[in-house]
């Protein structure tokens, strides 16, 4: 009975161990996967530190080996790759920071604009194209379009009018 307790012990030690290292190589992957999305590139330094932060902290350890070790990472490995679990939730927030980092305004240059450090001057048709969020949610936003506005003020005319491209 000892030689078979010693036995079990052994392959459970084994499967908890094998375990950690399958889990945590394949949420390392989920890291990487997140961390070089588009998305990810867009947020500023104090957003990726705290994106980094809560990834780092989904890991999967084998404290002791047991039966109850063992189930206990299963579950915490299963509720990090649930749909609406711990990657679901980081994924999300990363599209959602990057969104709001995204400016509300991006003006097009026209093609004839600036010629060799001089700005052109011509009767031609010239539009400014302005690409804009179609819905502003904060003050910042509201307030960065009415600065790009103004500034345009004095450019406008019947051959430079501005042109809005609303975007989603």
């Amino acid at each position: 009975i000892t030689s078979l307790r010693d036995q079990f012990d052994s392959y459970l030690k084994q499967s908890c161990i094998e375990f950690q290292t399958q889990a945590n190589q394949q949420l390392n992957t989920s890291r990487e996967a997140i961390i070089t999305s588009a998305n990810y590139i867009k947020l500023n330094d104090l957003q990726r530190q705290q994106i980094e932060t809560e990834l780092n902290g989904l890991t999967i350890d084998c404290n002791h080996p047991s039966i109850d070790n063992l189930r206990e990472m299963v579950n915490r490995y299963v509720a990090y790759y649930l749909p609406g679990g711990n990657i679901n939730v980081v994924e999300s927030r990363v599209k959602q920071m990057a969104a709001e980092s995204v400016p509300a305004v991006l003006v097009t240059a026209n093609a004839d604009d600036e010629v060799n450090g001089t700005v052109a001057k011509d009767s031609s048709y010239t539009p400014t194209r302005l690409s804009m969020k179609r819905k502003l949610t904060s003050r910042a936003e509201l307030q960065e379009v009415i600065d790009q506005l103004t500034e345009l003020l004095s450019n406008i005319d019947d051959n430079s009018p501005v042109e809005f491209n609303l975007n989603d």
